[in-house]
């Protein structure tokens, strides 16, 4: 049962990634895709896409703001049981 539990929160996480990062433009998106799914460095991105490590330092950290202002803060803090702050 918890299994199905974690395995369910997993596919409403990723729903909800994919609803998320399909508004972003096409630059955050191969960036973070390239991050968090190929787990690529700074400067591996930097060379794929054409841009300084720094510019892609600043794209991720713009991703982790839009990603901690999302409904997916509240998912990760109810999934590991953290109370949503005031």
């Amino acid at each position: 049962m918890l299994a199905l539990n974690k395995h369910s929160a997993s596919t409403a996480q990723l729903a909800l990634i994919a609803s998320i990062i399909s508004e972003w433009d096409h630059v955050s998106r191969r960036i973070f895709v390239l991050r968090k799914v190929y787990d690529f460095d700074h400067a591996e991105i930097a060379a794929r896409m054409g841009m300084s490590a720094h510019r892609v330092f600043e794209h991720l950290a713009s991703i982790a703001k839009r990603l901690a202002d999302s409904p997916l803060a509240d998912m990760d803090r109810v999934t590991r049981g953290y109370p949503r702050p005031n």
